[in-house]
Order: structure tokens, then C-alpha cells, then sequence
């Protein structure tokens, strides 16, 4: 083969890979019945920061568990916390699940020592809606109360990721979830 045609069919093939890598990451399909949410992450504000990422939130119903898949990609250092809070784009509100460290019920904790990663950090967290009461804020809340609350707020973008470092103690980077399909209608 000719050098020339060498170099065109390996710059298609580099060109492909960047497009594909430009659609973020691929993520398993959710199961039928399921709510999907996704939240794309960044730095806000006045924020500097060389993190991103992507986080899909998949509500399961009886026969399967909720759960998150997480991809942060760039660098991050020194993450100390990650979690679910509730709040629109611009205020910042409680816990609703922590994911990093992953706790059963309160009190928050930090990771300990620090995690920082430099190209991507992938990881996924099941959860079940007792897990969402523990954090509800509300005493003796039942499961099914809690888990009902914490759709409403998904469906009306009140739910965001934010991942905690030493040097933004109130989140380096974050993004509100935003239901794949209009008013949050289960995967069919």
C-alpha cells in the first residue's frame, strides 16, 4: 500500500475517533421501565478548574436497583466528597445521597486521604430508596415517601452532582440532572 493512502486512511480513522469521543461517553442501556436522568459536569462561577464529566442516574423499580455511572475526565485533585444535593443551577442545597464516600445514613464523612485522578476516573454506585431517606432531611420518612419526593425534584431540575475537593470545599465541579425523556416517563 502506498504511504500516501497509509497516512488518509489513518487520519480518517484518528478524525472518527475524535468525533466519537466528542459524543461523551456510552453508557449501557437502561432497563425497560426505568427513569433516566443525565447531569453534565463542570466547573461554575468563577471556578478554574480541569475537571468535567458526565453522570447518568437510572431509577429502577421493583425488579431492579437504582443507580449511578459516573465518568470524570480531565484532572481533578484532592476530591474529599461526592454527592447528590438538591438545588436549581444557581443555589446550592442539602445531601440528598452521597456517592463519594458511599454512606448507608448520616453522618457525611470525607474520603480520607483525598482521591485525585489525571485523565478519567469512572465508577459506578447502587442505591436503593432507603438510601435516599437516610438522607431526606425529614424524621422517621418512609422509603417510598422519600424516593416519591426525590423524583419530583428530578423532574423539576432540582437534583445536581457536585464533586467536592480541598480546594473548593463547596464543589469544584457540578451539573444539574436533566430527565432523557420529557417529564421524566419510565424507559419503554
Amino acid at each position: 500500500m502506498k504511504p500516501a493512502v497509509v497516512v488518509a486512511l489513518l487520519a480518517l480513522c484518528l478524525l472518527a475517533c475524535a468525533a466519537d469521543a466528542k459524543k461523551g461517553p456510552k453508557f449501557p442501556p437502561a432497563p425497560k421501565g426505568s427513569v433516566v436522568a443525565m447531569a453534565s459536569i463542570g466547573p461554575t462561577g468563577t471556578i478554574k478548574s480541569n475537571g468535567k464529566g458526565t453522570v447518568r442516574l437510572v431509577l429502577g423499580n421493583s425488579s431492579f436497583p437504582h443507580g449511578l455511572d459516573v465518568v470524570l475526565t480531565g484532572a481533578l485533585g484532592n476530591i474529599t466528597m461526592a454527592h447528590i444535593h438538591m438545588g436549581n443551577s444557581t443555589s446550592s442545597g442539602p445531601v440528598r445521597l452521597p456517592v463519594l464516600p458511599w454512606l448507608v445514613a448520616p453522618p457525611l464523612a470525607a474520603i480520607n486521604p483525598a482521591l485525585s485522578y489525571k485523565g478519567s476516573l469512572n465508577f459506578m454506585v447502587p442505591f436503593n430508596s432507603t438510601h435516599i431517606a437516610a438522607f431526606s432531611g425529614v424524621p422517621n420518612v418512609t422509603a417510598e415517601a422519600s424516593e416519591a419526593t426525590f423524583r419530583q425534584y428530578l423532574s423539576q431540575g432540582l437534583l445536581y452532582f457536585n464533586v467536592h475537593t480541598t480546594a473548593y470545599p463547596g464543589g469544584e465541579i457540578r451539573g444539574n440532572f436533566a430527565c432523557a425523556s420529557k417529564e421524566c416517563a419510565p424507559v419503554k
